[in-house]
């Protein structure tokens, strides 16, 4: 037993053994200390640095959007700035800038809701913007930050900023020249130095070679045609075909220049901006580009000469693409053709609807691939035919609305259009015959009406394919048949059809039995227009080719 006020010593091996447990944990806990601390510290200085205002050393890229929308990217560099060449260094200068710019009050009144050059500074993963206020005088430029302080830039950094590049926007003689070739296509210079008048009478000089040539093709109609928005004072060409050059010379002599249709050509192109007492702008560039050569486009109408209710044929010739071309009429006919591919030629359906006034004449002018043309149609009023009255006829094309906006690029119809019928028929009411409907009021008839007997066989009038075939409320058995190009043929009144949609038909084929009304109704269309079809009995479609 241990009296009072004893403790219990250990022995000193037991005592030694416990000493050296506990100074091995305290020495494991200030070496994790000793680990934690630059972390810690990082930590502390990432967060203090991203929540202050951005500095030299933290941007690490800058994007610059000028007043036309044109972006710029900068990257962090360890390069010198040159601040008569910013661009070697263009972070280092906004950075210095900003530095070098005195804090103002505000915005002067003339720039308050200016544009402005937009600056976006990447800084440790977020992004600041600020707003620039560049003018053509160094002594008015501004900037404010993202607290939006407002701070006027030095001169010196003015003037290094409006001599740049990245300050051409600004100045009228730095718009560079802008070439486009027939079909309109915008050629951009594979290289280019151009020198204007910046700040004062200080001539600044951008200069550009492009990185990668041009491989895309053009397309080049009738003859080459290089169009400049700034005309150049001395333009020469290089024209190869077949790795051989054809033409080398004055722009101006190369409509001497024959090539067979379809070449492949590549053209090259220098132009020349000549220094003038007058003129405060100068340069150089060259342009190269690949094109296809083709003749000159062609429009041209199947029929000059047509009558209220016709429909005529508008037939492109040596046309690239039909996205090319573009219609007008004047005055208006209030129709937008549609053009389908035909072989070689691009051709659209034009309807001259019945319904209102026409002048005696249109004034079409169409273009493609550069090329614009003028072509008149005369319109006549159209003939009256024995009027008849009629039973009424519901009007169909509400239900089938759907079914005449269908465009179908194939061409089905050829040569003469026949009557419905196995044998030809006098049709009892005609196109355009005025008659009274169920209200009493004329109307004018938009179809054929033949006299028909029950059971009596229905054809197709030419060569199509079947849109529709079934049942329409108030017509009975109905048929639609497409030609192609937006004219179809419609059958009204069958008792029954022997045809399906997606069926092909040929001239005289079956497409049903005639009811027991006694009257077949027949009516052309051109996309749900009514024309007559009287010219096609005798002609067929005119194209004039």
């Amino acid at each position: 037993m241990f009296g009072r006020g004893e403790g219990v010593r250990l022995p000193r091996p037991v005592r030694d053994r416990k000493d050296n447990r506990m100074k091995k944990k305290a020495t494991a806990v200030l070496l994790i200390l000793l680990m934690l601390v630059p972390a810690l510290v990082g930590f502390v200085s990432y967060h203090v640095v991203k929540n202050s205002s951005i500095s030299q050393k933290s941007v690490t890229r800058i994007d610059l959007t000028d007043l036309n929308g044109k972006q710029f990217g900068f990257e962090r560099s360890a390069a010198e700035l040159d601040i008569g060449n910013l661009s070697t260094n263009p972070v280092r200068f906004f950075m210095q800038l900003n530095s070098a710019a005195q804090e103002t009050t505000g915005l002067p009144d003339p720039l308050m809701g200016a544009e402005y050059f937009k600056a976006v500074f990447t800084s440790y993963g977020r992004k600041v913007e600020y707003r620039y206020y560049f003018t053509t005088s160094a002594e008015y430029c501004y900037y404010q930050d993202n607290d939006e302080r407002t701070f006027k830039i030095s001169e010196e950094y003015s003037n290094a900023f409006l001599r740049s590049e990245y300050a051409m926007c600004l100045f009228e003689d730095a718009k560079l020249p802008t070439l486009t070739v027939s079909a309109g296509d915008v050629i951009e210079p594979t290289a280019i130095s151009w020198k204007y008048k910046s700040v004062g009478e200080i001539k600044s000089e951008y200069k550009h070679e492009a990185e990668e040539a041009d491989t895309s093709n053009h397309t080049i109609s009738g003859s080459i045609e290089l169009n400049f928005d700034i005309q150049p004072d001395a333009l020469t060409l290089t024209v190869v075909r077949d790795g051989e050059a054809v033409y080398e010379g004055l722009y101006e002599d190369v409509g001497r220049l024959e090539l067979p249709v379809g070449s492949q050509i590549q053209v090259t192109a220098s132009a020349e901006w000549a220094e003038t007492e007058t003129r405060s702008y100068s340069g150089a560039a060259t342009y190269a580009f690949n094109a296809v050569y083709l003749d000159k486009p062609i429009f041209y109408l199947g029929e000059n000469n047509v009558e209220v209710g016709d429909f005529v044929v508008l037939t492109a010739k040596n046309v690239s693409d039909a996205s090319t071309i573009s219609f007008s009429s004047e005055p208006s006919i209030n129709y937008t053709p549609i053009f389908f591919q035909d072989g070689v030629y691009y051709r659209a359906l034009i309807p001259i609807s019945i319904k209102g006034d026409h002048p005696e004449s249109y004034l079409f002018t169409c273009s493609a691939d550069g090329v614009s043309q003028d072509i008149t149609m005369n319109v006549s009023p159209r003939r009256q035919k024995t009027s008849s009255t009629v039973e009424k006829m519901s009007d169909f094309k509400t239900s089938l609305s759907s079914v005449y906006t269908t465009q179908t690029a194939k061409r089905y119809f050829s040569g003469i259009f026949t009557d419905p019928f196995e044998k030809e028929k006098t049709a009892k009411v005609g196109f355009y015959n005025k008659r009274p409907d169920s209200a009493g009021n004329t109307v004018l008839h938009e179809g054929y009406d033949y006299p028909a007997s029950s059971g009596e066989t229905v054809c197709a009038v030419n060569n199509g394919v079947v849109l529709f075939a079934g049942d329409v409320e108030n017509c009975g058995k109905l048929v639609v048949v497409d030609h192609g190009f937006g004219l179809m043929t419609t059958y009204v009144y069958l008792s029954n059809v022997t045809v399906k949609a997606g069926d092909e038909v040929k001239t005289g084929d079956k497409l049903g039995s005639a009811g027991a009304s006694d009257v077949i109704h027949l009516e052309l269309t051109v996309f749900g227009n009514p024309v007559d079809i009287d010219t096609l009995w005798k002609s067929g479609v005119i194209t004039n080719d």
